[in-house]
């Protein structure tokens, strides 16, 4: 693990709730993502039920972002992590949507 892991894994998490300082070098696309009203892409959104970092109400709207198919599946007995938690069920929605796209 590099040193500056736990720094930069805080930050990130500290940045997605607005509860940290941009960072001058990727402000600009952090203003970008802002200001985009939505995506015409095709989107699989996979988050586990017991997720305690990222509640899942937390993305129920999260479809409205998306003018291309978008789909949000909830793992039930899963956390934040649900590639390590459900690597089976996990990789199995993947090839479904790569496979269907």
């Amino acid at each position: 693990m590099n040193s500056d892991w736990l720094d930069i894994m805080l930050h990130s998490y500290q940045s997605r709730w607005d509860e940290a300082s941009p960072d001058p070098d990727s402000q600009w696309l952090d203003d970008k993502v802002r200001a985009t009203a939505t995506l015409d892409i095709p989107a699989l959104y996979i988050q586990g039920a017991q997720d305690g970092v990222n509640p899942p109400p937390t993305s129920e709207a999260m479809a409205e972002k998306y003018t291309g198919s978008f789909r949000r599946v909830v793992l039930e007995g899963v956390g934040h992590f649900p590639p390590r938690e459900a690597p089976e069920e996990v990789s199995t929605l993947l090839i479904d949507h790569f496979k269907n796209k």
